[in-house]
């Protein structure tokens, strides 16, 4: 597949659950995906390096940081992914960015986790309803390809940083692809 200007966007989840990660190019087209269960640094420097994508134009990651009631394994693996992801990053020299959730669900247009609260009668939002919530967008977002929880948020991180990208490119000739026939 030819890419836009031989550039691509990258979006990666460090996940508690292993993660994922969504490479896009310019104008919004899945180049692939992967996750990182199971899977060595190794085998996800080979996937960046031997994919043929081209240039990297942006890569984001999600800030990741410590949930309550989450365990010390869990924690440790999820610390561990963190580092490794940044490591390989590093030795590819590819330049990214740590983005908070918050930030790049705006910019997909994600609505807020509805969050409990008993003082006005709010049920809220379980962790299982809201990750479902980001799948369901992420299928919009991407109706050509399968869409699973492993890979859901970094798709959408893929795709806002590829928005923010090009905002930043600030060229006007370049449109942002929203439309669902272009994906794929």
């Amino acid at each position: 597949m030819k890419i836009l200007n031989d550039k691509c966007i990258i979006g990666i989840d460090p996940g508690s659950a292993g993660g994922g990660y969504a490479v896009l190019s310019l104008d919004g087209q899945v180049i692939f995906t992967g996750v990182f269960k199971n899977r060595s640094p190794h085998d996800f420097a080979l996937d960046l390096q031997e994919s043929g994508i081209g240039s990297v134009a942006f890569v984001w990651v999600e800030k990741v940081h410590a949930m309550p009631g989450q365990g010390v394994v869990s924690m440790f693996s999820f610390g561990r992914n963190f580092g490794m992801i940044e490591g390989v990053l590093a030795a590819l020299q590819f330049r990214y960015e740590i983005i908070p959730p918050h930030d790049w669900q705006r910019l997909v247009g994600m609505k807020s986790r509805v969050k409990k609260n008993k003082k006005k009668n709010i049920a809220g939002e379980s962790g299982t309803e809201w990750k479902n919530r980001l799948k369901a967008m992420a299928q919009r977002l991407f109706p050509k390809i399968k869409i699973t929880l492993a890979i859901a948020d970094a798709l959408l991180i893929a795709e806002a940083a590829r928005r923010e990208y090009l905002h930043r490119l600030g060229d006007g000739n370049v449109k942002i692809c929203t439309s669902d026939e272009n994906r794929a």
